[in-house]
């Protein structure tokens, strides 16, 4: 809601955009699990 104020955007438009963002980032996180990790031992 501190967001909608200041975006002129439909509310529907704002929690589109951030469960794209969490895919994103998901994706994200998960390719560098999976393809990039570095053991810590």
């Amino acid at each position: 809601m501190f967001f909608e104020e200041r975006i002129e955007l439909e509310r529907s438009t704002l929690i589109g955009a951030g469960i794209l963002g969490m895919a994103v980032l998901y994706g994200l996180s998960w390719i560098y699990h999976n393809y990039i990790k570095r053991t810590h031992d």
